[in-house]
Parts: structure tokens; sequence; C-alpha cells
């Protein structure tokens, strides 16, 4: 009884111990937090706001102009403050998955509205692998020409390159397609091979970050200075520059307007008639499409391709360490 007694009393106290070492990790982030945004304040008064180059990209303009184009609503914050995502003129915390495939979204539907781009649906046999183990169709892309002008088009341009060297070698032809779950993860790919080991942070946060940094080179977005060694370890955001303010409202309308009437053109009754941001949320979307039999030509292709987008980004996190692990 007593060795008994001994291990239970062990078991306790480690347990303890990791929760109290826990409650400890939590305070010193929160503290740190704290403290980047005393830096973040101080570090607004002294930037200088660089000359903007180029023309914004529709990834861009959502990036820029989040608080248009994701739902309001304070989302559960990540446990890892390098996975949070924030409107950049407002400063509100939005939902990182939702950012992501917003920015994605925003890419296909200008190449596909610009003819650069074309979709198809196609059968498949179902995956048996959440989200949707079930879904007997699938969504492929055709390209039309070089996809240049924006980073994310860019990203997909060399995807292609990727898919379609990898689908000659398997004996298939362009002509048919290449399956965008594979195009969103080539792209993840080509994007993480410019980020730093510190800036990834898990895929909605790899495509958001990656959008951040050419929006900080053309001098849309002001990076945060870095004076010090702690600085550097720190999570500081970058601010926008005013300049450009009027700009991002501007385009921001034109894309809203764009988006909006895709989705009311190509979309379903659900999606069409759903009040919401600007190409709508996966949640908005005709359930009935997952159960869907062929033949397939008469799905909506807004909603297919929400479906797509949401399906290609959860089949990676998945595949990602969890942010609870140890909580």
């Amino acid at each position: 009884m007593l060795a008994v007694a001994f291990v239970i009393l062990l078991i306790a106290a480690g347990v303890g111990a990791l929760y109290g070492l826990w409650r400890l990790l939590s305070q010193v982030e929160a503290r740190a937090e704290e403290m980047g945004e005393q830096a973040r304040e101080v570090a607004l008064a002294r930037m200088v706001e660089p000359e903007i180059t180029g023309a914004l990209g529709p990834d861009g303009i959502v990036y820029l102009a989040a608080h248009r184009f994701l739902p309001a609503g304070t989302p559960r914050s990540a446990t890892n403050v390098r996975r949070r995502a924030y409107a950049p003129i407002t400063g509100d915390e939005v939902e990182p998955r939702q950012m992501a495939e917003q920015l994605l979204y925003a890419t296909f539907v200008a190449l596909i509205e610009d003819a650069d781009l074309s979709l198809q649906i196609a059968e498949c046999e179902p995956s048996f692998m959440p989200p949707f183990p079930h879904k007997r169709w699938t969504m492929r892309a055709v390209r039309g020409r070089r996809l240049t002008g924006w980073p994310l088009a860019e990203a997909l341009d060399c995807a292609f390159d990727i898919a379609e060297q990898r689908t000659a070698k398997r004996g298939g032809t362009v002509e048919d397609g290449i399956p965008l779950d594979e195009l969103v993860e080539d792209m993840l790919k080509v994007m993480r091979q410019e980020l730093s080991f510190w800036e990834k942070a898990g895929i909605y946060a790899d495509i958001r970050q990656y959008v951040e940094a050419a929006l900080i080179d053309q001098g849309y977005l002001i990076a945060p200075t870095r004076d010090t060694w702690f600085d550097k370890l720190r999570h500081l955001r970058p601010v926008v520059n005013e300049r450009a303010l009027g700009e991002i409202e501007d385009l921001a309308d034109e894309l809203a307007e764009r988006l909006s009437d895709f989705r009311r053109r190509q979309g379903s009754e659900v999606a069409a008639t759903a009040d919401t941001v600007p190409g709508g949320r996966t949640e908005e979307v005709d359930d009935g499409l997952v159960e869907a039999s062929p033949p397939f030509d008469s799905l909506p292709l807004h909603d297919c391709l929400k479906v797509s987008l949401y399906e290609a980004m959860m089949a990676i996190r998945q595949l990602e360490p969890s942010e609870d692990v140890g909580v």
C-alpha cells in the first residue's frame, strides 16, 4: 500500500509540476505579448513611411483590407502567437484559416475572371480521409498562360511547373488539368522556400507571411524595427503605410464587388443569397455538394472552389503538429 501511495504521490507531483510549468510559460508569453504591444507603439512613432512601388494584387488587397473580407468576431486565439492573424488596418484578430482561404480564393477568382486559369470538375474515387471522406468529385485546374503580377499568382505559376513535370513523369497530360489539392500543396512548398525557419508556423500562417513579405518589399507595409536581440525573438507585426490607405480602400471596393458578383453568378442559391463578406465563407455553401453523385457538370463553381480550397488546406493542416499538444 505504501508503494502504491508513493507512486500516486509522485504522479500527482509530476502533474502539478507540469501544470505549474505550463502556467508559467503562459504568463511569460502573455507578458511578452504585452511588451510587444508597447514596443509596437514606440516603434510606430519612429517609423519612416517608405515609397510605394508596384500594383496591388487581389491577395494583397485581401490581406491589407482583411476587415472587409473576413467575418467579424473574435476567434479562439492560437496558442502559438505566430499563428494568430490580424486585420492590419483595424488591428482586430481574425480567424487564421479563413484569412488564408480568402487569400487563395481571391487569387483563383481573379485568374478565372481574367481567363488566365480554368477550372474543371472531374469524377474521382472517395479518399475516405477527412474532412470529406466520401466526396466523389475533384477540381482540376488548367493554366492558360504564365501567371504573374502578384505573389500568390506567381507561387501558383511555379506550382503548375512542378505539377506538370510530375504529371509528365506519370504519363499524364496537362490538358486534363492538375488537381487543385496538389497545386495548393506545391504552392505551399514554393512559399516555404522563401521563408526562414522562424517565420514558418503552419500552412495558414505561411500563406499569410508570404503575402506579407511581398507587401513589405513594395512599401504597403512597414516592417517593425528590431534593434535588439530580444526584439528579434518577439513577434512584432508590421503596420500599414498610411500613404496607401486611400488606394487600399478604393481597390477593396472594386475587389469586394468582383468577388460578390462571382459568388452570385457562380454560386449555389445558398451561397448566392448569403448576407456575408465578399466571396462568402465555406460555411455558407450548399452542403449537398459533398454528397453529390455524377454527372457533376451542373455543380456551382463558387461552392466547389470554396470546398476544394478548404479541403486542401485542412488535409495539410492535419499533418502538422497540433497547437494544443501538452496543454
